[in-house]
Order: C-alpha cells, then sequence, then structure tokens
C-alpha cells in the first residue's frame, strides 16, 4: 500500500508543480536574450528543472550551467545584469524608506 500512496502523491506532486509558475519565452525576452534557436533548448531545459521541483528563481542559473561557450557567457551575463538591476532597486527602496 506504501507505493501506492507514494505514487500518487508524486501524481498530484507533479500535476500542481505543472500549474505554477514556469520560465517562458516572455521571461528571455524581458532577460534580454534575442530570440534564436536557443529559446527551445533553454525553455525545454527549463521545463524539465520545473519539472523536478526546481524553483522559477534558480532555472535559468542551472539551464545556463549546462550550456557551452557564448550561449553560456550571454546568458549568465543577462542573468546577472538583471539581478544587480534589483539588487540597486531594493537599495533605492530601502534608502527612500
Amino acid at each position: 500500500m506504501r507505493e501506492n500512496e507514494f505514487l500518487i502523491n508524486r501524481y498530484f506532486n507533479y500535476k500542481d508543480r505543472k500549474s505554477q509558475p514556469h520560465i517562458t519565452a516572455d521571461n528571455l525576452i524581458e532577460l534580454g536574450l534575442k530570440p534564436s534557436p536557443l529559446y527551445k533548448e533553454i525553455l525545454d531545459k527549463a521545463w524539465n528543472l520545473h519539472l523536478k521541483g526546481v524553483d522559477k528563481e534558480n532555472v535559468l542559473k542551472q539551464v545556463a550551467d549546462t550550456l557551452n561557450g557564448k550561449d553560456k557567457r550571454e546568458l549568465l551575463d543577462l542573468i546577472n545584469q538583471k539581478e544587480l538591476l534589483e539588487s540597486n532597486e531594493i537599495n533605492d527602496l530601502e534608502i527612500l524608506l
């Protein structure tokens, strides 16, 4: 009976996971990545990581680790730029408060 419970739980976790926010092409555009064939590779890997339980915030970093050369550098640079921008915005808000 335990195996059945495990499988049922896995099914519902998977179903819940599918309905949670995940990386889309719009996220890649917002990040500043120009549309290219690389989109499909990134989105496929991002979806697989999402289904495995990786949070949306960490998916792109893990995807970048699987890429090579120029593609990896470009994605990591865009992620770092976004994080720096968000960090500066938080600091600006703290100063205002």
